[in-house]
This record gives C-alpha cells, structure tokens and sequence, in this order.
C-alpha cells in the first residue's frame, strides 16, 4: 500500500526514495485527483514498477475518476460494500457527466446520474440508484451490494442486462414509447420495467 498526500518527485536531485514494485493499492486521501493528474500519477508509478489496481480516497469524485480508467476505487480503508449501509449513503448522489463506451466500467459507492448514454459493451454499476439522463444500452447493476430496493432509470432502457440487488433480468424486445424515460425496479421478486415518475430525477 503506498500512501499520497502529494506527487511523487522525480527530480535527481530529490534523495532516492524505496518503493513497492508490481500491483499496488494508491491511498490518496484528500488530494484531488482529477483526469490529468491520475494520468501522470499512473505513468510516474509505472517508471518505478508500480501499477495501480487500487485507490482508496476519501473524496468521491476522485474514486469516480479511478473507476472510469478501470482502476478499483474504495473509500479509504474500507470496502465498498459494508455489512450495513445507511440510507444516506445510498441516497447520495454522484453526477458523472460523459457517455461510456465499450469496455468502460464505471462503479460507484452511492447513488449515481450519469449524463451520457452506456453504450453495448459498457457496465455501469452503482450502491445505489443508477439515473441515466441518456440511453442504457449495456450492462445496469443497481444496488450492487445486494439492495434490492433500488431502480434503475433512464432515458431509453434497452440495455444487454439489468441487474438490482442479486436479481437478473433482460428487457423485452419491444421498443420504448418515444420521449417516456423508464425504470426498472423489483417487484414480487421480478424486476419489472414501468413508465418513469416525469420527475424521476427528483432525488425527494
């Protein structure tokens, strides 16, 4: 486990300093991490034989960054899935703006408005509710820590799979009504998939 609070030095002239080498777990604590400095923080580790498979923040958005680069993001110094979640936490929401394509994986530890389409090949997985302001074309996994009183909402709902809690489904092969967003939640232990409240994106 390395831990962070500032950018790794790279200077000469800087005293040579004893890592880890192979896959490690990055703690970073509060730094803002955003885009561009994870990029360079993962190119600095691999100069010196490090590769990042897991960070640990305690800022959200920070670990909503890791996981879109497929890196496993965790509060730090706890799992994301605890025995107990609050209803706050799932309540919590995450905005994610941009669309995911193929092969991205995107998981977050709360609830989570994406604004952007999930493209077929594509995975998006959330504690929470996943609220798509877009298409849902790939894989949907709400309450992914076993919550089944979760949905799943979007713009367009004809995703590859759906998943709430431990409960799979797919969605039929009819098309949606034009303009009617839909949600997807558990209902006698089905998931089925009804028409949206027209202020699903109401978090009240």
């Amino acid at each position: 486990m390395l831990n962070i609070n500032t950018p790794i030095h790279t200077s000469q002239d800087q005293p040579s300093q004893k890592f880890p080498t192979g896959n490690i777990t990055v703690v970073s604590h509060y730094w803002r991490l955003n885009l561009p400095i994870m990029h360079q923080l993962i190119l600095r580790l691999k100069t010196k034989g490090m590769i990042m498979e897991q960070l640990e923040s305690d800022l959200p958005e920070v670990r909503v960054t890791a996981s879109f680069l497929g890196i496993i993001a965790k509060r730090k110094r706890h799992d994301t899935c605890k025995h107990e979640r609050s209803n706050q936490e799932i309540e919590t929401l995450i905005v994610h703006k941009g669309t995911l394509r193929s092969g991205d994986k995107l998981v977050i530890p709360t609830s989570v408005l994406l604004l952007g389409d999930v493209n077929p090949g594509a995975i998006i997985s959330a504690v929470g509710n996943i609220l798509i302001w877009g298409k849902l074309r790939g894989i949907a996994h709400a309450g992914c820590c076993g919550d089944e009183r979760t949905r799943i909402v979007a713009m367009h709902l004809r995703p590859l799979q759906l998943r709430i809690g431990t409960t799979i489904a797919r969605v039929p092969d009819e098309k949606p009504d034009l303009g009617l967003a839909e949600q997807a939640c558990i209902v006698e232990k089905s998931i089925q998939i009804t028409p949206a409240d027209p202020i699903w994106n109401n978090r009240s």
